[in-house]
Parts: structure tokens; C-alpha cells; sequence
């Protein structure tokens, strides 16, 4: 069986030029002339295959519009079904269930899911309001929720303060009462991705997407809604973004325990530019120019390394998402051939 493997290329700006009026092409990462000539071979990468959904709803390739196979990501819907089951179980939820209504949560994103599967599935058993309905009740109510998500992943983190080597999660340590020179110490995150939160974030994102494109095909606009919806979940996201960066309070920052504990092969693994586009507190020269510490009472926290990981991917997902709205600013929504050929591709009709 063949092996496939999806790839960016990186085209500059002179040869872009020339590709759009010398006649040339490309085919695959080769640059071709008029006659078939080899020209160049362009620098490509792999495409991530960690994000669900790509920047733009409709390709536009030499006069043919293609759109998006993650349009409407069926990659995520499998991922958040596969989690589902986990996440709901009465037994690991038993001490908070009540309290935030997970359950709630994961019932109405069910609820939405099914309508607009159905919907896809030319179902007469619902139809596009139902569906557009039962989205708006599963956003607001996880957006409604989701800083108490938050809290709970920050809340699970050990920490150490003061001059005990006692440590207690940070949701103890913030309800210590406490004097002021007593400030945290050393931190332990756990992985971000393995909280309620992830799941809830993706949710939420797969929820958001699925109303909009509602609202684009029944409706001939972008979701009113669609962008403040984005900017509060990426705003909340950034936050534990920060945290995680910086640490919980007088430890040392991500970059002094990469530069501490890691060997110069694992650093260059890191994408360094990738953690500053998002957390700007810091720049790449900063980081050049500083002075790191060899310090041995520094030590690698792996969990913390891998949720930055994990909150890069959702904002990723996120800038991705918010993108598909500046692509669509100049077409005619309620005319356009290319919305229509949207429509028909995930809801065909429905009629009886």
C-alpha cells in the first residue's frame, strides 16, 4: 500500500513572481519551466499533522476552487469521540460532577455533534435551525464554564514554597494564608492534554467551526459570534500559555530548564519562534543574549514541556480557524458559486 505524506512548501517571493508570469510551475516541491525543465527544488517540510483544521475553507488552483477536507474536521469528531467515554465516567468525575456539570457539558456537545451529522447525512429527522440551535446551547454553555476548567488544570500543579520541601497543589497553596516572601519555589505541572479542558477546548472549537459553516451556507455570512468566541477561548488559552512558560512563581522560566537539563541536540528539537509568537513577553534576541544558569537543582519537567506542546496545537487550530474568516472577506457569501458547492458537499438536500 502506498504511503502518503502531506507537505508545505516554502516558495520566496522572486520565484513567486515568476511562477505567476514566466509560465512556470510547480510539481510537487520541483519548479518546473514551460517546457518540463527541472528549475529549482524548493525547501519543504511535512504539513503538522497535530491540527484539525486548515486556514482557509476554499482553495483556489489554476480558475478550480477545491474545498477543504477539514472544512468540517472529521479527524476531530473521531478524536473527541474516543474521549468521550473517558471523560464522562461517573467514577472519575464522582468529586466534581455535580459541581461543574461535566456531564451537562459533554451531553449537549453530543447533542450538537448528532444534529449536525445527521444534517451531513441528508437526515429528515432534523434540519439546519435544529442543528444551528443546539450548537449555540453547547458553545455558550462550554464557554460559559471554561475558566473553571482552567483553574483545575493549574489548580493540580505541585508546588513548593517557602522554606518547607513539603509540596501541595497549587489550588491548596493559593488558600494558605501565607507571608509575602513566601512565594512558590518549584513547580510540578501535569500534561494539559490530559484534563477535561483539552477535550472541552476542542469541543468548543469543533462546535464553533460547525456553526459557522451553518451560517455560511443557510444564512450567506460569517457567525456574528464566530470571532469574539475564538479571541475569548485563545485569550483564556494564552493565559495558562503563560504559566506554563513562566512558571507558577520564583522558579525558573521553560528556557532556563531547557538550556539547563536538555543536551544541544534535544534543544534543537524545540521550535523556539513557535512558543514566542504566542507568548510575547520574550524575544528570540532575549533569549540569544541571555546568560543561562548550569545550576543542578534545576530539573526537567516533562509535563511542562509537552503542555506548551499541547496549548500550541489549540492555538494554532485557533489562528487557523480565524483566518478562514479574513479568506472569505471578499467574496459575496449569499451569491457565491463556491459557498453553494459547500453547501451541497456537506448537506446535499434534505427534502423529502
Amino acid at each position: 500500500m502506498d504511503t502518503e505524506k502531506h507537505i508545505t512548501v516554502k516558495i520566496p517571493p522572486e520565484l513567486q513572481a515568476k511562477l505567476d508570469n514566466d509560465g512556470y510551475s510547480i510539481d510537487g516541491t520541483q519548479v518546473r519551466d514551460n517546457l518540463g525543465r527541472i528549475v529549482c527544488n524548493l525547501k519543504s517540510l511535512e504539513a503538522p499533522s497535530n491540527l484539525y483544521f486548515s486556514p482557509q475553507i476554499f482553495i483556489s488552483f489554476e480558475q478550480y476552487c477545491f474545498i477543504s477536507i477539514s472544512a468540517a474536521s472529521e479527524k476531530l469528531k473521531l478524536a473527541l469521540e474516543a474521549n468521550k467515554s473517558t471523560l464522562s465516567s461517573l467514577e472519575a468525575k464522582i468529586d466534581t460532577i455535580l459541581e461543574r456539570q461535566t456531564g451537562t457539558l459533554i451531553a449537549l456537545t453530543t447533542d450538537a455533534n448528532e444534529h449536525f451529522s445527521s444534517l451531513m447525512e441528508k437526515s429528515n429527522l432534523t434540519d439546519e435551525k435544529i442543528a444551528f440551535t443546539s450548537g449555540v446551547k453547547a458553545a455558550s454553555a462550554i464557554a460559559a464554564d471554561f475558566a473553571s476548567y482552567i483553574n483545575d488544570y493549574l489548580d493540580s500543579t505541585e508546588v513548593q514554597f517557602g522554606h518547607s520541601n513539603e509540596t501541595i497543589p497549587y489550588g491548596a497553596y493559593r488558600k494558605v494564608k501565607r507571608s509575602q516572601w513566601e512565594n512558590i519555589k518549584k513547580s510540578k505541572f501535569r500534561r494539559f492534554m490530559e484534563f477535561d479542558a483539552n477535550y472541552l477546548a476542542y469541543s468548543l472549537l469543533s462546535t464553533l467551526n460547525n456553526l459557522n459553516l451553518l451560517s455560511l451556507t443557510y444564512n450567506g455570512r460569517i457567525h456574528p459570534r464566530y470571532e469574539v468566541s475564538l479571541q475569548e477561548l485563545e485569550r483564556q488559552l494564552k493565559s495558562v500559555l503563560t504559566k506554563l512558560v513562566n512558571g507558577m512563581g520564583d522558579e525558573e522560566d521553560i528556557f532556563s530548564m531547557i538550556y539547563a537539563t536538555l543536551t544541544k541536540e534535544d534543544i534543537k528539537k524545540i521550535d523556539f519562534q513557535r512558543v514566542l509568537k504566542y507568548e510575547q513577553t520574550y524575544s528570540l534576541n532575549d533569549l540569544i543574549m541571555r546568560s543561562y544558569s548550569t545550576s543542578r537543582d534545576i530539573k526537567l519537567d516533562q509535563e511542562r514541556i509537552n503542555s506548551i506542546g499541547d496549548i500550541l496545537d489549540l492555538l494554532d487550530d485557533i489562528e487557523n480557524l480565524q483566518h478562514r474568516v479574513s479568506s472569505l472577506t471578499s467574496i459575496q457569501l449569499a451569491s457565491s458559486p463556491d459557498v453553494a458547492a459547500l453547501k451541497s458537499m456537506l448537506f446535499g438536500s434534505n427534502d423529502a
